[in-house]
């Protein structure tokens, strides 16, 4: 059944391949569009990759000094208690810091993510 119709195929591409290819444009477009499509999703993704390290790399790089040197959020409030509302914060953001990436470089290595 398709070996026969692969056979008549193959045999026309190796006489006249133009004309073979003018009879299957319409599916090759598609198939084209597609992988573009895949190769964007792909560069799209890996571009989200490097600016989610550095925005983590920045976020995680000040986070001590950001810590220690706070004092106007901590008056309102009293010493105390903006003391560990400023720790509280600090590990939120680490927190999340690392998991953006975590997340972010699981979905990228992992095979499922190939399909999308």
């Amino acid at each position: 059944m398709i070996g026969q119709q692969l056979h008549t195929f193959w045999a026309q591409a190796s006489e006249n391949l133009a004309a073979t290819l003018s009879k299957i444009a319409p599916q090759l477009r598609t198939m084209g569009s597609w992988l573009l499509s895949a190769a964007a999703g792909v560069g799209f993704g890996i571009l989200q990759f490097i600016i989610a390290i550095f925005i983590a790399g920045f976020l995680l790089a000040g986070s001590e000094a950001w810590s220690q040197g706070g004092p106007c959020y901590r008056q309102p409030s009293g010493r105390a208690k903006g003391a560990r509302f400023a720790r509280l914060a600090e590990s939120t953001v680490r927190g999340v810091t690392k998991g953006i990436l975590g997340l972010r470089s699981f979905s990228r290595c992992s095979p499922v993510s190939a399909l999308w």
